[in-house]
């Protein structure tokens, strides 16, 4: 028992350093100076939008809820397509060619983000790819891919790196926001307090 033990504490801690050292790639390729390069034109395009739409569906949806929260914080023109309550068609209304959209996806594409796309294709407005590959179904027609890796030992695949890209995206905006930024995530951070958000901590 106790060398079988051993064994499995041996599989367990290599499965775990191979986690790591492949996550610690994928957010390597993510900031390459091709890649950053990218994240500032797709940030160009956000700051002209009218109006953002943010889809990330399944495993996906982690990385387009970041983006969208910390974004909402000193900007107030995102619509995040959730569908809830069956609302994923409507949150496309009126989507057009001053719009942008963010669609977050990795193989096997879901079916609802690729439709949203297709859609916005369609009403002429143009689309951010963050996915696995530039020739994803979200990718073929983007006017930004930002293409990263979702390598992983694990049987999941992983979306590390596309967190990484959509918290980058919202650094760069905030960024080029300047103090008017900063000046309304001060007001959001205020209301989250009126709302008594946040456990406080005791002092030590």
């Amino acid at each position: 028992e106790m060398q079988n033990s051993e064994v499995d504490v041996n599989r367990d801690t290599g499965l775990l350093e191979s986690m790591a050292r492949t996550e610690i790639d994928n957010i390597s390729q993510a900031f390459d100076p091709e890649m950053c390069a990218r994240l500032k034109q797709a940030c160009g395009h956000i700051a002209r939008a009218r109006q953002v739409f943010v889809v990330g569906c399944g495993a996906a949806y982690p990385a387009a809820f970041q983006f969208s929260y910390a974004y909402q914080l000193f900007r107030d023109n995102l619509v995040l397509m959730d569908g809830r309550s069956g609302t994923f068609g409507d949150q496309l209304r009126g989507i057009g060619r001053r719009d942008i959209m963010i669609a977050v996806g990795a193989r096997p594409y879901i079916r609802d983000t690729v439709r949203a796309v297709e859609f916005a294709y369609h009403q002429h407005c143009p689309v951010i790819a963050v996915c696995d590959s530039d020739v994803a179904p979200i990718a073929l027609n983007a006017v930004t891919k930002l293409v990263v890796s979702d390598k992983s030992p694990s049987f999941f695949q992983s979306f590390t790196a596309s967190v990484a890209i959509m918290q980058a995206l919202v650094a760069l905006l905030v960024a080029q926001g300047g103090q008017k930024a900063l000046q309304r995530i001060a007001i959001a951070e205020e209301q989250l307090a009126a709302f008594d958000t946040y456990a406080e901590e005791a002092a030590p």
